[in-house]
């Protein structure tokens, strides 16, 4: 999306600037052209206001070093002011594109960083649930503690790497929303707390289906919230997560309470999931 706004820019501009040239018919109006194809090629990577600062600074500076040296050289004063007018006028015509298209680009490279963070989050889950899922825990620890670790940094990169983004301050809702994902973050470090908590594995196999239902609703919700980031008129499915998490309580009242040897652990990740619960929504209502 970004190298065609990038390629539409390009061809707006020599567009412009050409008609500009035609209508002016000056002696030294190539220079319209000239300076606003180069200048839209200034300052790639920095934020927008670097960049207009760039564009009126640059634009400044270079037209009036040619009119010094058409001074200097001898050139005729009235060829020596179309040359000035027509560098200011070419880079009058990449500000204004500048500034009609690099929101736009912002945006969708912002939006990008957004749905590298809630992807990342969505490996963490799995990893973690892995874990009270598949039977083969006690003899594959280091596998998963390791996947465990992967996903950990792999969402510590992504936020950190939205964070740098100078532009993303200025995206409205855009910071608050990685907030609550900074939250779901550390709610999901809360909620790997059980596994080594629990010595005896065996007791994650009373509650498998709840399981396996919890990790589902909680992928849904944030599946959705990535949807949503990418089309916002898409209708948002419906949240099972409340239901299962009261599926898994139920099952804490008649099993776990009774079996496990710390029934709190259990306890306490409940309720860690029904403040996930609360944060999800809160995201997919307000973005």
């Amino acid at each position: 999306m970004s190298s065609f706004i990038y390629s539409l820019r390009l061809i707006l501009a020599a567009i412009i600037a050409f008609s500009l040239m035609s209508y002016l018919q000056w002696q030294e109006s190539y220079w319209i052209i000239i300076s606003a194809l180069l200048s839209l090629q200034l300052g790639e990577g920095y934020t927008w206001q670097k960049k207009i600062m760039l564009l009126v600074i640059t634009g400044l500076l270079a037209s009036s070093f040619a009119w010094i040296l058409g001074l200097a050289t001898g050139l005729p004063p009235s060829y020596n002011w179309e040359r000035f007018l027509s560098i200011l006028s070419g880079f009058g015509i990449a500000l204004i594109l500048q500034t009609l298209f690099f929101p736009t680009r912002q945006i969708n490279l912002i939006n990008n960083e957004l749905l590298n963070c809630i992807n990342a989050l969505i490996q963490l889950n799995q990893s973690h649930f892995a874990a009270l899922i598949k039977r083969n825990y006690t003899t594959n620890i280091f596998s998963y503690e390791k996947l465990w670790h992967e996903n950990r940094r792999a969402a510590l990169h992504a936020f950190f790497k939205f964070r740098s983004l100078d532009g993303a301050k200025r995206i409205r809702g855009s910071r608050p929303l990685l907030q609550s994902l900074e939250h779901t973050y550390d709610i999901l470090q809360s909620l790997n707390h059980l596994t080594p908590r629990i010595t005896d594995s065996t007791t994650f196999e009373v509650a498998q289906p709840e399981f396996q239902a919890l990790l589902t609703a909680i992928n849904t919700q944030l599946e959705a919230l990535e949807t949503h980031i990418k089309t916002p008129n898409t209708p948002l499915p419906h949240n099972t997560l409340p239901e299962k998490i009261t599926q898994l309580e139920d099952v804490y009242r008649s099993a776990l309470q009774v079996v496990v040897r710390e029934p709190s652990m259990f306890l306490y990740f409940i309720n860690d999931l029904k403040d996930l619960n609360r944060l999800l929504e809160q995201m997919l209502n307000t973005e």
